[in-house]
């Protein structure tokens, strides 16, 4: 199916049974492969591809613009593992494995290094302070494996680690004795009462009673004041110059040297503690500290992956300019990295949770477009009872609303109680108080419809759509919707609405009520009213609640929209045929403005729910018409 394609020309007549049925199964062998194809894509190639007649064609054109020259790979994997070199205090561990995954790309590539050669180029590659280690190993003649020979470096880095700390005391003890030397030099007189030995607690009496001239605090002087001492840090610290411009402030950076994650946006987490002032300071790389103003939890959603970063103790600072992602702190709960051919892998028990790109010098993780603040269980329907099972498939309408149906006998609940607390409703339907009024209600269909446009949406949906525009008859509470690429189409929707509704029930539009937007005060669109014996209303301009009618089924609209897709595991752009689906099952369920559904007072008959299904299960995808003579 792949290097395949059947020919342009028709079979000849003359043709057998078995060539046929070689054709037909071999079209829908194709099928398949261009739909599982497409289906492990991302939205934005999926929508490219759908075009494309078979999944050979879809092949070609990704060989096209992602394979690689293999000479061009062979050479540029040679020069980076040649050219490698640790830098001196640099994790050892991280440059070792980089270079074994360069050998083993080159493996891949067919040239095979000797093992020799291999240990020689890692050798090669380490700064002065391993010089002895270089010494020892070639004296000894010694032929480990690389593995062996990453452990042994690891473990030299520790010695060589633990020696530095020892000479790090030197400076500070040689200060010791030449202040001695110092103050033996000098007249005992200049020194405060005690002599050389009790100098030291007459400047803390004489301290006790100054003040310092920089934060006006008594008790100490400018010189060993904690402000001042900090702003001249930051003053004589080293500045960098912003490069990484391609990497926005919203970007999860991986830092390895942060002892703590970071984030610049309070939105983006969870659980979250609000810390007291000067509770918490991180210090900054040119010495400045920072305060840190909340404690949280944060839920990071990986690309194309069902898996979830869970980062604890997220401390937010709004000084930021990248969400930091400690990698010790990973590293301290369980979590192992991999480095090389500029990604990062991430591990823990053996899988890969997660992948971070090299971009401009920083590793920064590769996730969704829309973080997830909190957890979203996978939920099977299989667990459901029947009670949750109509609940999940009418949209999630209230409780009330189901035991009428009920009693209705249109299907039968075992135990309403059985519904318990459902989490989706909670986090979809959170609202405002009502505003309090009554409007006139119309006495007749069509005597009065409601409008309103709702968008951009943060997401566009398969198609483009970002705005949709809703229409609801005021009499039946009937409702239509219509997706949008852009605002100014609400007229052309609203003469597709007309069109339909006055054709299917044999009336006319009477009257019209929107807000003040420019969509509707378009002079065409006045215009098209006048010239068709429509009155407008509109609503004075800051509120809203007057029309009440569209903004309240908006907002159901989009409250059922969140609750069904956060029942799936379903992507953000397919809210446009949860939109659609919404609308579909509003318009037959009851409502409190009337007495009946809208759709027996829009139809005249009850409407029917043998066929319905939750929105997003699995379906099966119907096969294409085949021959005739197909058994």
């Amino acid at each position: 199916v792949l290097t395949e394609r059947p020919s342009s020309e028709p079979l000849p007549d003359d043709s057998t049974d078995a060539q046929r049925a070689e054709l037909e199964r071999w079209k829908k062998d194709d099928v398949h492969a261009k739909c599982y194809m497409i289906a492990s894509m991302v939205p934005e190639l999926a929508r490219k591809y759908e075009l494309f007649a078979h999944a050979a064609d879809i092949k070609e054109n990704l060989e096209s613009m992602y394979s690689e020259n293999t000479r061009a790979s062979r050479y540029a994997a040679t020069k980076e593992l040649v050219a490698l070199r640790l830098r001196e205090g640099a994790s050892v561990h991280e440059h070792v494995l980089k270079m074994i995954t360069l050998i083993e790309k080159l493996v891949n590539l067919d040239v095979v290094l000797p093992s020799e050669l291999q240990v020689d180029l890692i050798l090669l590659s380490l700064p002065s302070s391993y010089e002895q280690f270089i010494a020892n190993f070639n004296m000894n003649k010694l032929d480990p494996t690389l593995d062996v020979m990453l452990k042994m470096l690891v473990s030299y880095e520790a010695t060589i680690k633990k020696e530095k700390s020892v000479l790090l005391t030197a400076p500070s003890a040689k200060k010791s004795s030449f202040s001695k030397k110092w103050k033996s030099s000098v007249p005992s007189k200049l020194f405060a009462k005690g002599g050389s030995s009790g100098s030291k607690s007459g400047k803390v009496s004489k301290q006790a009673d100054d003040v310092c001239h920089h934060c006006g605090k008594p008790g100490h002087w400018r010189c060993n004041c904690k402000d001042y001492l900090d702003q001249k840090r930051s003053e004589k610290g080293m500045y960098f110059i912003e490069v990484n411009l391609s990497v926005d402030s919203s970007s999860w950076v991986l830092d390895t040297v942060c002892g703590s994650h970071l984030c610049n946006d309070l939105q983006l987490m969870a659980r979250s503690r609000r810390l007291d002032v000067g509770e918490t300071y991180q210090r900054m790389g040119n010495g400045a500290r920072v305060a840190a103003e909340a404690i949280r939890t944060v839920y990071l959603s990986v690309l194309n992956s069902d898996y979830q970063v869970v980062l604890n103790n997220y401390l937010y600072v709004p000084t930021l300019i990248r969400n930091l992602i400690s990698i010790p702190v990973l590293d301290s709960e369980g979590f192992s990295f991999v480095f090389g051919s500029s990604v990062c892998l991430i591990h823990k028990d053996n899988k890969v949770i997660c992948k971070g790109q090299l971009v401009n010098n920083l590793y920064g993780l590769n996730l969704n477009e829309i973080p997830i603040n909190t957890i979203t269980a996978k939920r099977k329907t299989d667990s459901l009872n029947p009670t949750q099972l109509w609940h999940a498939r009418l949209g999630h309408i209230s409780l009330r609303r189901m035991n009428e149906f009920a009693r209705d006998g249109l299907f039968s609940l075992e135990d309403v109680k059985s519904l318990g607390t459902c989490e989706s409703c909670l986090k979809g339907k959170m609202t405002k108080s009502p505003y309090k009024g009554q409007m006139e209600h119309a006495e007749d269909l069509l005597d009065l419809i409601h409008t309103d446009v709702c968008g951009p949406l943060s997401v566009s949906a398969r198609g483009g759509y970002s705005y949709f525009v809703t229409f609801n008859d005021d009499y039946s509470r009937y409702g239509f919707v219509y997706l949008m690429k852009y605002k100014y189409e609400t007229f052309e929707r609203f003469k597709d609405f007309r069109h339909e509704v006055e054709n299917q029930l044999g009336r006319r539009i009477k009257k019209l009520r929107s807000d003040r937007g420019g969509e509707y005060m378009s002079a065409e669109f006045m215009d098209y009213l006048k010239e068709n014996g429509i009155l407008s209303h509109w609503t004075p301009p800051g509120t809203p609640q007057l029309n009440g009618v569209s903004k309240r089924w908006n907002r159901t609209l989009l409250d059922m929209v969140r609750s069904m897709m956060g029942f799936t595991k379903l992507p953000p752009y397919l809210w446009g045929h949860a939109l659609l689906t919404a609308v579909y099952l509003l318009n037959r369920v009851n409502t409190k403005a009337v007495n009946s559904t809208p759709y027996e007072l829009w139809h005249s008959r009850k409407p029917s729910f043998k066929h319905i299904k939750i929105w997003g299960c699995p379906a099966y995808v119907k096969r294409l018409m085949g021959d005739k003579l197909d058994s």
